[in-house]
């Protein structure tokens, strides 16, 4: 038997994510269609470490996370024997954990392709070709994707496959020039094959404004066209992120309280380091397909730096919803005549005095239906009460020119 060929060997060192999703590509290869395909994977073998004395190649250690359709790996040495161009190599990925100077684990991944003979003289094409098509048959690609840090996980396993509820454009109540600017996003990121051109738009605005629908509806209407990863900015680790977002071509990067993240130096809330590797991607450190929809309830809590022209592409104030659309939005959440009935101009003219948020509007309209679906109409003087205890219990905390009885009726 002929003995393996140094020069037909190729190693690189990748990165974890690189790591997973390779081994994740084989595994599936080897496991739904071990016989067919351009790269046929014939044996798969697991070493747990070649450091313990009683640790041979075996079957692989691994699970199985229905969430997110990722196999987890207890190896630390993966051996794929794999059939290309008729000729045979093994594929050994190794995962490297060792101690720094401050007594924390890092962790190294490479990866080894050998031919198995003279003729198999092609690893490095071979590495190109498994990546690439790791990437493409990546279970994430061109789904929703939702980030929540967990203690003590990989980041593979942070991230789940979800359905948020859809949100219609035409149900976001915003003067026209504003809507425009969001159909523009949606067009740029529709299109980005064709103009290779990505957006990044700060919302701002106090809560109850509707950012978060504006964002839902924006993921709604890219459903399918492109991926989506939805996070926090609390939980949110930035070099990780963006390496995986940037696997797909378009992403589209939505941050929620971007202030937890890109906080203003000043202040307390803002951590510095995670602040220092956002201004780097910003400045153009990844490729130019991620697009970024990033939200706050006060943009002076953001950085100036991170909200500078260059860095976002556009700041769209949220404000209050307009009196225009007070009727439209109450319409669109029932269609109970004795409700409607309630909403006389005097009534949506007090209501724009006080300046209720769209939300507030919404959950009101909740309990008057809640009353109506128990059998009892609603009067004046119910909606009244029942107006000034929402108010109260929502805004009173926060404004101390209510610190008195807040009334609705004068």
């Amino acid at each position: 038997m002929e003995t393996i060929v140094i020069d037909s060997s190729y190693t690189e060192k990748i990165s974890h994510l690189n790591s997973v999703i390779i081994k994740n590509y084989l595994f599936k290869l080897y496991r739904t269609s071990p016989d067919s395909g351009i790269v046929r994977v014939l044996k798969v073998l697991g070493i747990s470490n070649l450091g313990d004395t009683y640790s041979f190649a075996s079957t692989p250690d691994y699970s199985y996370n229905d969430s997110n359709d990722q196999y987890n790996f207890a190896d630390h040495f993966l051996i794929f024997s794999v059939d290309f161009e008729n000729g045979g190599y093994e594929i050994t990925l190794k995962r490297v954990i060792t101690t720094d100077h401050k007594m924390r684990d890092v962790e190294e991944n490479y990866i080894s392709i050998t031919g198995t003979i003279r003729e198999c003289d092609r690893p490095q094409e071979l590495f190109t070709l498994i990546n690439k098509s790791a990437v493409s048959n990546f279970s994430f690609k061109g789904k929703i994707v939702k980030y929540k840090r967990s203690e003590d996980a990989y980041f593979i396993d942070h991230l789940n496959i979800v359905e948020p509820k859809p949100t219609s454009l035409d149900n976001i109540f915003l003067p026209n020039y504003k809507i425009n600017q969001i159909a523009r996003f949606i067009d740029t990121a529709s299109n980005f094959s064709k103009h290779n051109i990505s957006l990044r738009y700060l919302f701002n605005g106090p809560p109850g404004t509707g950012k978060t629908q504006i964002m839902n509806s924006i993921i709604t209407s890219l459903k399918g066209k492109t991926t989506i990863v939805i996070c926090n900015g609390a939980d949110i680790e930035i070099d990780q992120i963006f390496e995986f977002c940037s696997l797909f071509n378009p992403c589209i990067l939505v941050i929620d309280d971007i202030d937890f993240l890109a906080g203003n130096r000043d202040g307390n809330n803002g951590d510095h380091t995670k602040l220092a590797n956002l201004l780097q991607v910003l400045d153009g450190f990844i490729p130019n397909n991620i697009f970024i929809l990033a939200a706050t309830n006060d943009k002076k809590l953001v950085d100036e730096a991170a909200a500078r022209p260059g860095r976002f592409d556009l700041i769209l104030d949220i404000g209050e919803i307009e009196v225009d659309n007070y009727i439209s939005l109450i319409k669109r959440e029932t269609d109970d005549n004795n409700i409607l009935e309630l909403f006389s101009p005097q009534i949506l003219n007090k209501m724009e005095d006080k300046k209720v948020s769209g939300a507030f509007i919404v959950n009101l309209v909740k309990q008057l239906k809640t009353i109506r679906v128990s059998g009892h109409s609603v009067d004046y003087e119910i909606f009244a009460d029942l107006f000034n205890q929402l108010y109260k219990g929502f805004y009173d905390y926060n404004d101390y020119s209510f610190n008195k009885t807040v009334g609705f009726i004068k």
